[in-house]
């Protein structure tokens, strides 16, 4: 007797390796009545006959679909100021119109390109067959939302069938659902005689694949499988039902009884091995895989995944992204909180579920970028495939042509074509979702300012890599058009260029060359190439100097892994062929490597090879690899290795001490249970027993809670009863720290109707104001439809360092009134480590008052001389660029300004000097009048541009003077060890970092020649008036302790001017001064600090670092123990800002020196950075 069984089958859609057809010929039932509908002229495709049922409609293309599906007359609209009689869809508007089925969205106004909604397809629908709103409607039979003028015509048309059930019926329509309702409206306009596209499906072939699942093929060639709730018993026929394409089955299949698919059946190819780098959750069932080597396809049963509990979770679905080197792996819902395994090739990755994500995505900025860019930021990572899609993006007056995704996957970049210059432009969005699938509520009213791109671009800098690979630097992003023209590229001494590609942020250019010569110095000259808005840049050369490399690739360390997998680090870059060729590896006693993997950095070598055995020495040997210029490694006896099983305890790498907080990093995965245990872990002088103990098996960390230490008192932590998961027990260890003075907040205290200012007990170090962020509480915000104020920005004030100023802003409102005058608030404030939180110290409460954000606007302005204004502002200010000022004489006569003191738009200040092309005559009056850019410090306020008094354009007034512009001098010198020192002068200088220098010794009369790039490198600050030299440390100092030295400044070496072309003063003493000798001998450059949340991972440097390689590729961020790629790094001063994936909170992260890099990373003295990592925690 056969057994019955009702299951709950769920699908499996298999790849193409296990499927009798490509996806393409997979037909769905929409698509199938898509076709029916356009057979019958219904529905156009589009010119590359494609239906693109994911994308939109607007009520013109709907307004088209209806008039040829009631088949009316098409009558001119003329109703509508918004559709021009010759509109294509003019005619059909006007048919739907005078029939009543589609009115207009505002008075005179059709909305052509405006989208569909669900509740106005409803409506429509309705109103065509045969209901109006005086008609009687059933009550509300749902529960959905949707507006109320809408209800009744939903109802009646849920209850009719037209339409479908929605959690949100005023989300945009697609393709697909205005196909479905066209095809219930078709069958009732034709007697409902249309078949039904799933009707004669059927089941051509089923079989048992295991005791947990079947695979069946159905008639439209379709091969599907499903995961049953039940163990098939082997040998015995079991009925399953099924569903497919909403249709009803029932099968019968029977387990063979070898346990492994029905009798006779052909197995199924064996799944390729996917050879995964690191594995992350994106949300609750979605497992970001990025791979070691590209993939054109990913199979289901490529990879595994289990609970801790030990259960599978099944895997959907395997989607490769366009790089083929990520895939998406789809599963059922992850557990929240819960660890799982994924396996793939042996090799193991664990991470944590995360809960399921039912928020929709919210827009937190728009804005115009200088570029005539426009960048929307949203507060989370979105779907690629929505957020690049043109038609999600509506602006009113201007057509978006392309919409581009960041790495991070939360901000979009829209290319426009050309704005008109300060013309409001008005910007909707729609249909975005984020990784969950949940669309963002439709956000209109989003404004920028148009921009006219005027800037050509210009060729900075080029860097050369190896003997025929050169890369161009751009200051902006360049258009493709004429980048492959190699005309565009001329290199003198006989080098050609041979290839030439952009880069995908379009900053850089990458060329290839014929073989270059070494140390011969090289002129590259550019022409031709243009900005994204067709600016063309001037044509201009710079120089590099030739590489050769004749010398062949060493094996710079090797080292076994702990899943016994060997890690092969080169000294250069090496060919993936000749690296992944496995007959270049040989291991002795029998075993072999199975398999090598190149990283992406092409010199780090994953080797994977036989099992060992214990006690058994082996040795690996390496030959035949070559680097990029050809030159072969002949053998190298790599590593000699045992076969061993682990018997070391487990020993404590590092630890971290931040406040109340302990960091403990070990050498190895160590026992969750001993792990967490407090009593292994005791503090001297009072702080006793830990309070909380946490385990993170990827990072190999403990972190610890203790009660609040004193600052600047020793302790020491003994460790003892630590287990690794081999059993072995770590050797008792004590280690000492320092504690560091905590940071609290002291005060929270409204200032306006949106912004707080914050007290601390102690200045705000660079690298905590990083990472503060502060969160609302209590509020009632939600009158402003948005579900949580986002925090906007936070600035440091200029004088006092113990406060920082923060400004909340809401989704699309930069400036909402959020505060109500007395109403009492709670602040939360987190992010950096030594941060007290303990007992809620990180909660303070303020008084909302309701004072407005006041525009800035000048409070003080002079002419200190003939050649320089002065000026004074009312608050801090940021993005000052002479550019923006213009100043004109009574008459209308402009005064060119040449520049300012600032010379950095992102910094804040107070004041600033402008430098005049033309000097201001004596006692005549000038207005002073400002171009919009400028803001307060926050980025959100604008600066004053109309006059209270007036309701006029604002300007301020002053004087000319007759006092002449002085030249400048040099004022002073100071060393601050034996190979630094810097030189101030009295205003802003041009060129002073390109002049040669002395250094007189006033005891014995020794002079010593300071040139740049000779035995010294020399930078200038920010605002030019000061330079700081960097003597070669490699070279002996000039100076000695106890005497006193007079630096020069030798004017045939250049010319230093003021901004007015003004040379140094040549008057004696003018042109030097005195400083102090000093040996003291500078350490070098290290991590001091790193910190990381969002996007960003911030590493504080003990010193300003002159790289000679990226340093997205010199540093490594791991994070939870997996390797993170920066898709780009800033470098200014002792700060490097790194942008990665978005991080979650609480995980461990580590900044690492890559192996072989730190000889590369070297301070400005030309010290080589210390290669010692830092551990940190996100935030």
């Amino acid at each position: 007797m056969k057994k019955r069984l009702l299951i709950i089958a769920t699908l499996i859609a298999l790849t193409a390796s296990y499927t009798s057809v490509h996806a393409a010929d997979r037909v769905d039932p929409t698509t199938r009545k898509y076709d029916i509908l356009q057979n019958a002229g219904i529905f156009n495709g589009f010119e590359d006959g494609s239906a693109r049922l994911d994308l939109s409609m607007t009520r013109e293309q709907f307004a088209a679909v209806i008039t040829r599906l009631w088949k009316l007359d098409e009558t001119t609209a003329r109703d509508y100021n918004d559709v021009d009689p010759n509109r294509w869809s003019s005619g059909a508007i006007g048919a739907v119109t005078k029939a009543g089925f589609m009115n207009g969205v505002d008075e005179g106004v059709f909305g052509p390109e405006q989208t569909v909604t669900i509740e106005q397809l409803a409506t429509i629908l309705v109103r065509a067959l045969g209901y109006d709103d005086s008609d009687k409607i059933p009550p509300n039979v749902n529960k959905g939302t949707m507006s109320d003028w809408a209800i009744p015509y939903i109802d009646k048309a849920v209850a009719s069938g037209y339409i479908s059930f929605y959690g949100d019926y005023r989300k945009i329509a697609t393709r697909a659902e205005l196909v479905e309702s066209s095809f219930v409206a078709y069958n009732k306009l034709k007697g409902d005689n249309v078949p039904n596209p799933n009707e004669s499906l059927t089941v051509v072939s089923s079989r048992a694949v295991n005791d947990r699942r079947i695979e069946v093929t159905f008639s439209d060639n379709v091969t599907q499988q499903y995961d049953l709730n039940f163990l098939l018993i082997a040998g015995k026929p079991s009925e399953v039902d099924i569903m497919y394409k909403d249709k009803p089955f029932r099968i019968t299949v029977t387990l063979s009884s070898s346990g492994n698919g029905n009798t006779g059946s052909q197995p199924g190819n064996a799944a390729k091995t996917l050879w995964i780098e690191s594995a992350e959750p994106l949300t609750n069932n979605k497992v970001k895989l990025v791979l070691l080597e590209p993939v054109e396809a990913a199979e289901l049963s490529s990879i595994s995944i289990v609970s801790a509990g030990g259960s599978r979770l099944p895997v959907r679905d395997m989607l490769v992204g366009k790089d083929r080197s990520t895939v998406i792996a789809v599963t059922d819902e992850m557990t929240e909180g819960v660890k799982y395994t994924l396996t793939s090739g042996g090799r193991s990755f664990t991470y944590t579920g995360l809960g399921v994500d039912k928020t929709k995505p919210l827009i937190e900025s728009v804005q115009v970028n200088p570029n005539a860019t426009v960048t929307v930021k949203f507060n989370e990572p979105v779907d690629e495939a929505t957020a690049t899609d043109p038609a999600k993006y509506a602006i009113r007056d201007l057509s978006v042509q392309q919409a581009e995704l960041s790495k991070d996957g939360k901000t979009v970049t829209l290319i426009t074509l050309p704005q008109k210059e300060n013309y409001r432009y008005y910007l909707t969005v729609s249909g975005i979702s984020d990784l969950s699938g949940n669309v963002m509520t439709p956000r209109a009213g989003l404004f920028f300012n148009g921009i006219v791109d005027r800037v050509k671009p210009e060729f900075l800098t080029v860097a050369n890599f190896s003997q025929t690979e050169i890369s161009l630097f751009f200051s902006e992003r360049l258009s493709p058009n004429g980048i492959g023209n190699l005309a565009n590229y001329a290199i003198d001494n006989g080098l050609q260029v041979t290839s030439a590609r952009l880069s995908e942020d379009g900053n850089w250019v990458h060329l290839t060359t014929t073989k270059q010569t070494r140390e011969t110095a090289y002129n590259i000259t550019v022409k031709q190439l243009q900005d994204i808005n067709g600016n063309m840049m001037s044509e201009k050369s710079n120089m590099f100097i030739g590489i050769t490399d004749n010398e062949p690739p060493k094996v710079q360390s090797a080292v076994v892994m702990p899943d016994q997998s060997i890690r092969l680090t080169f000294n250069e870059k090496v060919t993936r062929a000749s690296a992944e060729n496995l007959a270049n590896y040989t291991v002795s006693n029998g075993v072999t490597v199975q398999k090598a993997l190149l990283d992406r950095d092409s010199q780090s070598l994953t080797l994977f090879t036989s099992r060992t055995t214990a006690g058994t020495i082996y040795q690996l040997s390496v030959s035949g690899v070559a680097d990029l210029a050809g030159n072969v490694l002949h053998t190298d006896n790599a590593l000699t290795f045992a076969g061993n099983p682990d018997i070391e305890p487990p020993v404590l790498q590092s630890a971290s001490f931040y406040a109340s907080t302990v960091l403990l990093t070990f050498s190895e995965e160590l026992d969750p249970v001993s792990a967490e245990t407090l009593a292994n872990y005791r503090f001297d002088k009072g702080l006793g027993q830990a309070i909380n103990a946490t385990y993170n098996d990827i990072a190999k960390t403990v972190t610890l809670t203790t009660n609040a230490p004193s600052p600047g008192t020793p302790y020491s932590l003994s460790i003892s009863g630590v287990k690794d998961r081999a059993g072995n027990t770590i050797v008792p260890v004590n280690h000492s720290f320092t504690a560091k003075q905590s940071l609290s907040v002291l005060s929270a205290t409204g200032i306006s109707h949106n912004s707080v200012w914050l007290e601390f007990n102690r200045d705000i170090k660079p690298e905590e104001l990083v990472l503060l962020r502060a969160e609302l509480m209590n509020s009632d915000y939600d009158r402003f439809g948005s579900s949580k104020p986002l925090i906007t920005s936070i600035i440091t004030p200029v004088t006092d360092k113990r406060k920082v100023n923060v400004r909340f802003q809401l989704s699309g409102n930069p400036n909402p009134y959020l505060f109500r005058s007395g109403t009492s608030y709670q602040l939360k404030i987190s992010g950096p480590q030594e941060l007290v939180t303990s007992n809620n110290a990180n909660i303070v409460s303020f008084t909302g008052v309701q004072t407005t954000n006041t525009n800035p606007y000048v409070t003080a302005i002079k002419a200190a001389d003939n050649a320089t204004v002065h000026m004074t502002f009312s608050q801090p200010v940021k993005n000052v660029r002479h550019g923006l000022f213009t100043i004109v004489d009574a008459k209308g006569n402009q005064l060119p300004v040449l520049g300012d003191n600032i010379n950095d738009p992102s910094a804040i200040v107070s004041e600033a000097v402008l430098y005049l092309g033309a000097t201001p005559a004596a006692g005549a009056v000038y207005t002073l009048s400002f171009a919009p850019g400028i803001t307060d410090a926050s980025g959100l306020t604008p600066f004053r541009t109309i006059d209270p008094d007036n309701r006029k354009a604002y300007k301020v007034m002053f004087g000319g003077i007759g006092e002449a512009n002085k030249p400048p001098r040099m004022l002073t010198a100071g060393a601050t060890d034996a190979h630094t020192f810097d030189i101030h002068f009295s205003e802003a200088v041009l060129n002073a970092e390109r002049a040669t220098y002395t250094i007189t010794d006033t005891t014995d009369g020794t002079v010593t020649t300071i040139t740049p790039g000779v035995n010294a490198k020399i930078v200038a600050s920010k605002n030019m008036s000061s330079v700081t030299v960097f003597l070669k440390s490699s070279l002996p100092s000039p100076m000695k302790n106890g005497r006193i030295y007079k630096v020069g400044y030798n004017p045939a070496s250049g010319t230093i001017t003021d901004k007015q072309s003004l040379r140094l003063e040549a008057a004696n003493g003018a042109n030097e001064a005195l400083m102090a000798g000093n040996e003291n001998t500078h350490s070098a450059p290290a991590i001091e600090a790193a910190a990381a949340s969002g996007t960003t991972v911030t590493v504080l440097l003990s010193r300003p670092l002159d790289a000679a390689v990226p340093l997205n590729n010199a540093m490594e961020i791991w994070i939870d123990g997996a390797r993170t790629m920066p898709s780009a790094v800033f470098a200014e001063d002792r700060i490097l800002t790194f942008t990665v994936p978005s991080l979650k909170s609480g995980k461990s992260g580590e900044i690492r020196i890559a192996e072989g890099n730190a000889a590369l990373l070297t301070d400005y003295n030309g010290k080589a950075i210390a290669p010692v990592s830092f551990k940190f925690m996100t935030n």
